[in-house]
């Protein structure tokens, strides 16, 4: 979605000579900050986070004001700005049923909304899906104050996206994404989304008991469907080590990978999530 002129309201995205990308992923529990050239997508420098305590979505612009002076970013020639919300708080909704006055609606069972709560949406066309969603209110005018139009987006949108690519050809796989605080979970058939959601954890023992849980309920035979671990794991994990105890077929993908000659770092050194590439 692009955030113009208008406060919270679509609006036409500001033509301006190429220079540098700003792209932002924020949660309560951290931020990453990637500065790219906007001509090759070549990354300059990032900036990962991980926040002492969780912060609260009404001091998220703060926080972010406050990491952008830390950084220096705010004092570079910046053209362009991406901001990627990571919450738990967004449903997918087909594109046939969706109505955009029922937005709020369409959360409201699985999120707690306040008075003032205002819902965006992404259009995921290869799944003929729309992604309902509550962004960071404050964020967004924070970031359109001080750079102009942006875009913007739910995480879950671009992992969607990107995975049903990789998935295209593919049987019936299960993907999951495990990041800071949280873990996404998803199973495609080919080019069809079958099943999507987000699960907070607090040890490896909960990433095992949701995963299994997960498999058992949509019926997937592990020995015959691929499982494929991407994002904060790897194969010296412990996490991995007590999943591989219950799960045998399974695959580490890393998708920074054929990402990694543009950035200027040792492959071992990178802790970028692969959408932020």
């Amino acid at each position: 979605m692009v955030i113009g002129l208008q406060p919270m309201m679509q609006s036409q995205e500001i033509k301006i000579n190429p220079s540098n990308l700003l792209t932002i992923k924020l949660s309560s529990f951290g931020a990453t900050l990637v500065l790219s050239n906007a001509v090759d997508n070549n990354v300059i420098q990032y900036y990962p986070y991980n926040f002492d305590k969780k912060i609260i979505p009404e001091d998220l612009s703060k926080k972010l004001s406050n990491l952008l002076r830390e950084s220096e970013i705010d004092n570079l020639n910046i053209s362009d700005v991406k901001l990627i919300i990571c919450n738990k708080l967004s449903s997918l909704i087909p594109s046939s049923l969706f109505d955009e006055k029922l937005s709020l609606q369409y959360l409201k069972f699985n999120s707690k909304l306040l008075k003032n709560d205002f819902a965006a949406h992404d259009i995921i066309e290869e799944i003929d899906a729309i992604n309902v969603y509550l962004p960071y209110v404050n964020v967004n005018n924070y970031i359109l104050d001080k750079y102009g139009s942006f875009n913007f987006y739910h995480y879950s949108t671009l992992l969607i996206k990107k995975l049903i690519k990789f998935n295209k050809e593919k049987e019936s796989c299960v993907y999951v994404n495990l990041q800071e605080e949280s873990f996404q979970v998803l199973i495609f058939k080919k080019n069809k989304l079958l099943y999507y959601n987000n699960f907070n954890f607090s040890s490896n023992e909960d990433i095992l008991y949701f995963l299994l849980f997960v498999i058992e309920q949509n019926k997937i035979d592990s020995n015959k469907s691929k499982i494929f671990l991407m994002g904060k794991i790897n194969i010296n994990d412990e996490a991995y080590l007590l999943i591989s105890k219950f799960i045998s077929n399974l695959e580490i993908i890393d998708f920074k990978e054929s990402s990694i000659n543009k950035i200027n770092l040792s492959k071992n050194d990178i802790e970028l999530d692969f959408l932020l590439i």
